[in-house]
């Protein structure tokens, strides 16, 4: 997402992880991911760290960044990274599996292109655009999304081979 790009001082003072995790598309994809909440927002709180931690002196301890009124040990935040790494690692190796055991056919992998192009112009878009998409365009691009997806996780895009 382009905020994850932002290499200035104002996009660590904004939140960016609370203006992804409120984002009505990462929204939607993360409900349908293979991640919690706390792992995604973990991930991504880790991976600005490593952003900022080189530009930022007074930067809170990590865990301090999470959502929520409690707070978590490191080694809770830490267990929770490893779970988050660990889900997408095994959702790409899942992909993999079934396109490699012929579930999934190959030629039938062009609308997870179609899919990652329409978040790319999405992400395009947001950041030519001085101003904010409204709420209809936001939610028009999720609703497309979800119907895409949808279709996609329905038994028609697997291969009847069983």
């Amino acid at each position: 997402m382009v905020l994850l790009g932002s290499s200035s001082h104002a996009a660590a003072t904004e939140n960016p992880v609370k203006t992804i995790l409120t984002d009505p598309v990462a929204r939607l994809l993360l409900v349908n991911s293979n991640l919690t909440r706390p792992q995604f927002e973990t991930l991504l709180i880790d991976h600005l760290w490593r952003q900022l931690s080189d530009r930022i002196d007074d930067l809170p301890c990590k865990q301090a960044l999470r959502s929520g009124k409690r707070r978590i040990s490191r080694g809770a935040f830490n267990r929770t990274l490893i779970q988050g790494r660990n889900n997408v690692v095994r959702s790409i190796y899942t992909l993999f599996l079934l396109g490699y055991v012929g579930l999934f056919d190959s030629p039938k992998l062009e609308p997870f292109i179609e899919v990652a192009d329409q978040i790319r112009t999405f992400i395009d878009a947001k950041s030519a655009s001085p101003t904010t998409p409204s709420r209809e365009t936001l939610g028009l691009l999720a609703q497309s999304l979800d119907d895409v997806l949808r279709k996609l996780a329905s038994g028609r895009s697997f291969v009847d081979r069983l």
